[in-house]
């Protein structure tokens, strides 16, 4: 008895001295402590230099906490600047580290930031999956504030991607279920999110055409911030500014942006300014200052041209890090498969003889069960191809994500052949894949018949595709598998 306690107390403290976490860790923890404080807060510029310094002294101490945390940190000031690939970059970084598979806090921040960069660069249907697996993450959180706050931001972003997408009966639906989840909540935990939510709501009664509800909300969210001393309200402002603008009230509409820019100018969150230069030139312009609406356009398209910039070189990114992951799926998917294929081939085999031997009947019955799910999946696979075909001809953002999940080796098989290919060069290898001629590419994709051309070109080059092969004919039998060149 007296050696298994002194196996127990031995294996406690032994424990209790590994969990423990050094003086330096330790450290990097009040830093992260003072980010995130500044976050809430939403002082993106004074987070971003606790963020930075909690960052290198992590990446100097191989700490994997303080790895992740920084890096989320970093994600969301980036998302704040408008700096959509470098916050990318970060949160890649977080899923790398050990400390990711740990926390499910973790995973939901990682999932929510992904969801909002990729919503805010058009990707939606990755925007909202992301958003899913923050909100499945979130009901994982053992903590139970954590747990609420993190749920509540999963429902706010989904009604943010929805509202983009214009899709008011899903703004709607998520809008009741953040109210009606946010409602069971203390207030002084989830008040951030119920800023956030009736500015949302004062913008979908604004959409209705009904203006004194959406006033209503938008009071009520200036109510919550000024409660609670929450320092964010650029965008409840900037959206209540278009709402009298739109009912021709153009003092309040100025007045009321003018309040956006200022209160932008305090918190940092400088991706919010274009569009607010161009709320402030569209009131001075219904007024008739002249004047004052062309300085205000000249800063809002210079700032739009430096985002679309950004958004040209983070789209490369983020499809080739979408590339990437289906890359990665495609493997695991199909490693597995491999051996499931070879148990499946061995009791199929014996099913078979069983079947061919003993009960006939039986096997006719199979083979008509077999041709029935066959044909279901030839139908899914139509409507798939169909929906896809849809896509490649309105030019959608939405094309190369989609094609890949009806055809989820092609971008394994591509990847082989040429792992540098750029973003670009993958969705050119779709349409020819997808038989659509050079005319049409351009047609399209509203570019000249010749760089089309010119294109091809180069990427026949790049894949070391024979002189005399048809190129469509030849991409198919490669990333089919016929042909093993």
């Amino acid at each position: 008895m007296k050696k298994f306690l002194l196996f127990v107390c031995i294996s406690v403290f032994g424990a209790l001295a590994y969990s423990q976490k050094s003086a330096d860790e330790l450290s990097v923890d009040k830093i992260l402590d003072h980010t995130y404080q500044q976050l809430l807060n939403v002082n993106l510029t004074k987070a971003s230099g606790f963020a930075e310094q909690a960052y290198q002294q992590s990446k100097a101490l191989h700490y994997s906490e303080g790895i992740c945390r920084s890096a989320v940190y970093l994600s969301q000031v980036c998302f704040g600047a408008g700096r959509h690939e470098q916050g990318l970059r970060y949160l890649n970084e977080a899923e790398k580290e050990p400390y990711y598979n740990e926390s499910a806090g973790i995973r939901a921040d990682v999932s929510r930031m992904k969801g909002r960069i990729f919503s805010n660069m058009s990707l939606y249907d990755k925007g909202v999956s992301e958003f899913r697996k923050s909100l499945k993450y979130s009901g994982e959180i053992k903590n139970p504030e954590e747990n609420a706050k993190m749920t509540a931001f999963a429902y706010e972003n989904l009604v943010f991607l929805y509202t983009i997408k214009k899709q008011k009966d899903s703004v709607f639906y998520y809008l009741k279920k953040n109210m009606e989840f946010s409602k069971k909540q203390k207030e002084e935990v989830v008040y951030r999110n119920l800023v956030n939510l009736n500015t949302a709501f004062g913008m979908y009664y604004s959409d209705l055409g009904k203006p004194d509800s959406a006033v209503y909300y938008f009071k009520k969210s200036e109510e919550t911030a000024q409660k609670h001393k929450f320092p964010y309200q650029s965008y409840n402002y900037r959206m209540w500014g278009y709402l009298e603008l739109k009912q021709k009230h153009y003092d309040s509409a100025i007045r009321l942006f003018q309040n956006a820019l200022d209160n932008i100018k305090d918190s940092g969150v400088e991706g919010e300014l274009a569009e607010t230069y161009e709320g402030l030139s569209e009131a001075y312009k219904a007024k008739g200052n002249l004047a004052k609406a062309r300085e205000y356009k000249a800063m809002a398209t210079e700032l739009d041209n430096k985002i679309s910039q950004d958004k040209v070189k983070s789209s490369e990114y983020a499809v080739k890090q979408i590339v990437n992951d289906e890359v990665q799926n495609y493997r695991q998917k199909y490693g597995k498969m491999l051996i499931i294929s070879a148990v499946s081939a061995v009791l199929i085999l014996g099913g078979l003889y069983f079947y061919f031997t003993r009960k006939q009947k039986k096997n006719k019955q199979i083979i008509k069960e077999i041709e029935k799910e066959s044909v279901e999946l030839k139908q899914k696979v139509n409507e798939g191809f169909e929906e896809l075909i849809r896509y490649a001809k309105e030019n959608n953002p939405e094309f190369y994500a989609r094609f890949l999940e009806v055809y989820p080796h092609f971008g394994f098989r591509i990847r082989e052949r040429n792992p540098g290919l750029k973003p670009s060069e993958f969705t050119l290898a779709a349409y020819t894949y997808l038989g659509f001629s050079t005319k049409d590419i351009a047609e399209y994709t509203y570019k000249a018949v010749k760089t089309i051309k010119n294109n091809k070109y180069n990427l026949r080059k790049r894949l070391d595709v024979p002189p005399q092969a048809d190129f469509m004919v030849w991409l198919r039998s490669y990333v089919d598998d016929e042909l093993n060149v």
